[in-house]
């Protein structure tokens, strides 16, 4: 539903999915648990690049080079990206404004989130869902004795809420292009 109305709003887009990133320069092969993390969102990528086939542009950069993903960091107008390394990616070397998604827990826990306003101060801050947006689903797998992944858990967001929430965000990139005379992917002719 987002693809969709980011199409309809905004017809030159297109939608980077950014996902798991391997090195640029790895000789050895990626260990299995890689491998199916990165075939699972591959196929989810794939998915909504079908969905949107004729609509939006789509590019993967599931399990392409982390470089590359730096690359599209760097050129992108605007981003949707969960808490935590996808959104730290683009977040922190890219300099673009964007809104990022989780579950409630860490919606509401602002020392789980709070350094990220703070590490690139002069860029533009990431924006957080209202967690009043977001239910949360039972069923997360939690990872035994690590402290870093013990607020996971699975969640459900409205589209239209979401992409509500987005939208002055692609206003703004697209003001941006006017205001410097470019042509804005993100507007409408």
């Amino acid at each position: 539903e987002i693809g969709r109305r980011l199409a309809a709003d905004h017809p030159h887009a297109a939608l980077i999915i950014d996902g798991f990133s391997v090195l640029h320069d790895a000789e050895q092969p990626l260990p299995a648990e890689h491998a199916r993390l990165i075939a699972a969102e591959g196929q989810a990528a794939a998915s909504i690049g079908a969905a949107l086939a004729g609509l939006l542009p789509v590019v993967s950069l599931v399990g392409r080079p982390l470089l590359e993903a730096v690359i599209f960091a760097r050129i992108a107008d605007c981003y949707f990206a969960h808490q935590g390394s996808l959104q730290h990616k683009i977040g922190w070397l890219g300099d673009c404004p964007g809104l990022v998604h989780a579950n409630r827990l860490v919606l509401t826990t602002p020392l789980l989130w709070e350094a990220a306003l703070e590490v690139r101060p002069a860029q533009h801050a990431p924006v957080y869902l209202d967690p009043t947006l977001v239910r949360d689903v039972p069923g997360a797998a939690r990872v035994a004795n690590n402290r870093w992944l013990d607020d996971l858990d699975n969640y459900e967001l409205d589209a239209t809420d979401a992409y509500a929430a987005l939208s002055p965000l692609l206003r703004r990139a697209a003001e941006g292009h006017r205001r410097r005379g470019e042509t804005a992917p993100t507007e409408r002719q």
